[in-house]
């Protein structure tokens, strides 16, 4: 894997500015609560738990290509939620996916076509979900 690598206990206390970022952006959805969310570059976790607790009769998984971020991120136990290590764009789910969430992470990533491919194999129904991206980046 050609990734960056980082520190997922030092990420939790210098990324303030990021988990706000991500907390008004997740207040802007509404959870049916057994949405499947997947979390790209979910870093050390703390988003994504909050994905999980929005959505408690579904699930969430949280990937990144940063094996310490992802070790950080495991320290978080919620019965709908797990984390994997995996590159975003060697990413091969199809149509497992209600919403995809990033936060402050796809400027990292080399190959963007790869990734909107990816994307839209993941998700079960692509116009809604590629509707809202419009609406929230719009802001």
């Amino acid at each position: 894997m050609d990734t960056f690598e980082f520190d997922g206990k030092k990420y939790k206390t210098a990324s303030k500015h990021q988990k706000e970022w991500g907390n008004d952006l997740i207040s802007e959805f509404s959870f049916k609560g057994n949405e499947a969310i997947l979390d790209l570059g979910c870093g050390d976790g703390i988003l994504t738990e909050q994905l999980a607790l929005s959505v408690p009769r579904g699930k969430v998984l949280g990937i990144d290509a940063s094996l310490h971020m992802i070790e950080t991120a495991r320290m978080i136990h919620r019965n709908n939620l797990t984390f994997a290590h995996m590159d975003i764009n060697k990413m091969n789910f199809e149509k497992e996916f209600d919403l995809i969430f990033s936060n402050a992470a796809l400027h990292w990533v080399k190959d963007h076509r790869q990734l909107l491919k990816n994307a839209h194999k993941a998700l079960k129904t692509y116009f809604e979900t590629f509707r809202r991206i419009r609406i929230y980046a719009g802001k």
